[in-house]
């Protein structure tokens, strides 16, 4: 489960749903040139030159409302971070483990869980799943990439 996004994004279903719901979400993303993914105001480029979001969804073959729906979802993830303001250096120099102790850790969790929808975080296992979705985040940030990609696994 990734926060911010929306409670149906990994269902306890058929993975094969959700799996192909991730693929969607990377498709659109693919369809971005690197202005868009890069620049700094992110959703903001897409609300002020609306003509992007019908490019992106014609590129991905999809429909301009799921563009929107990616953008918006991206939007929320951006302000729970923004609001969290602790994990500014927590990838700094590629090991999380360096960078945070425990206690910092179960703080930042702490912070994650009361900003998540409780319906989210029931479906991610409870804190326990969250506490194991950041230590396979930690795991992808200091290189091991195989944990994130097994994450919903």
């Amino acid at each position: 489960m990734i926060p911010g996004f929306s409670s149906d994004f990994m269902t306890k279903g058929n993975e094969q749903e959700s799996m192909g719901r991730l693929k969607k979400l990377m498709t659109i993303m693919d369809s971005m040139n690197d202005q868009e993914l890069d620049h700094r105001e992110g959703a903001k480029l897409f609300s002020r030159q609306t003509g992007r979001v019908t490019r992106v969804a014609r590129g991905a073959g999809v429909t301009s409302r799921e563009v929107q729906e990616l953008l918006a979802q991206y939007t929320k993830f951006a302000a729970m971070v923004k609001k969290m303001g602790g994990i500014k250096g927590l990838f700094k120099g590629g090991d999380m483990a360096k960078n945070v102790n425990q206690a910092q850790m179960n703080k930042l969790n702490q912070q994650m869980a009361k900003m998540m929808d409780p319906r989210v975080l029931h479906q991610m296992g409870g804190f326990s799943g969250l506490q194991n979705m950041m230590r396979q985040l930690q795991g992808a940030a200091s290189g091991n990439v195989n944990n994130l990609m097994n994450m919903g696994k």
